[in-house]
């Protein structure tokens, strides 16, 4: 290329230079991101709800609260085994929003009659299913009972038909089967 070519062009290209450089300037990178504001303020609130219901009880690293209701003799459930579970979900004010129990949704006032009421199947670790519930069954054994409590992070984050954003959820979990795949 021919210096006269450079000189002629140089303004251009430190034009485009300094346009594509100028919105990384901009950033704030002190700025705080309101989503993880959020989630810390849930986390908080989560905190406060089970030292007040359930003293003692700590999270697991992932944030997950496990209560076993009562302890299963079966098989343990793990990553790859097929298991069935009966579950209610609820939001923290203890309002139901899904079971698949027919009992449990005629309680917690929910009951459709079109809806097919059956318990879950699904190989775990490997459904498209919300983390915190996957979390939960894992620790569980065959006729087993537990009660879950996570943040929004580990069900449906920013929303999810009708749960709001960053909301915590409480699953009612029955571990009726584990089963090899």
């Amino acid at each position: 290329m021919s210096t006269n070519y450079l000189m002629k062009k140089a303004p251009f290209l430190l034009i485009t230079v300094v346009l594509m450089l100028l919105p990384v300037s901009c950033l704030d990178l002190d700025q705080e991101d309101p989503y993880q504001e959020m989630l810390e303020e849930e986390r908080i609130e989560l905190a406060a709800y089970m030292e007040e219901h359930y003293p003692g009880v700590e999270p697991l690293p992932s944030g997950l609260y496990y209560v076993e209701l009562e302890a299963g003799t079966g098989d343990s459930a793990m990553v790859g085994k097929n298991v069935v579970v009966d579950y209610a979900g609820y939001f923290l004010d203890g309002t139901m929003f899904d079971t698949s129990m027919d009992t449990a949704a005629i309680r917690g006032d929910i009951y459709q009659a079109s809806k097919n009421y059956t318990p879950l199947e699904f190989t775990l670790g490997y459904a498209n299913l919300i983390y915190g519930v996957q979390e939960g069954v894992s620790l569980m054994r065959e006729g087993g009972s537990a009660k879950v409590f996570f943040p929004s992070n580990l069900g449906y984050g920013r929303g999810y038909g009708n749960i709001p954003t960053n909301t915590t959820l409480i699953f009612d979990l029955y571990l009726l089967e584990v089963t090899d795949f």
